[in-house]
């Protein structure tokens, strides 16, 4: 589970943000919000689906790529159930915490 330097914006950040923090994180994915308070995530694949929906970068809202209620588990689940889970819903993040409250990220890689 990664703990330090998690990729975070504000809601009100532009798209070039969005990437830019995307790109220094290493994780395929950004935080919306703050380590207290979770507002949402955007990976990669929102980033790209937002881009065919609508080529002008400027028009492209934080609040428009987002999931609003990202899946996040309790620190004390075991790391092969939140495995399962992330396999089933076919993702490779998952925020670790409580009410929104973000303890880290877990992440795998599948092939």
């Amino acid at each position: 589970m990664r703990t330090e330097t998690l990729p975070f914006v504000p809601l009100a950040a532009s798209f070039t943000d969005v990437l830019l923090v995307m790109s220094e994180g290493k994780l395929g994915m950004v935080v919306v919000g703050n380590k207290d308070h979770v507002e949402g995530i955007i990976t990669d694949g929102d980033l790209r689906r937002a881009l065919l929906r609508n080529k002008d970068i400027a028009q492209l809202s934080v609040a428009g790529m987002m999931t609003a209620n990202p899946i996040m588990i309790d620190g004390d689940e075991f790391v092969s159930q939140v495995e399962v889970l992330m396999m089933e819903k076919k993702i490779t993040n998952v925020l670790v915490g409580k009410n929104r409250k973000l303890d880290g990220i877990y992440q795998i890689y599948t092939q």
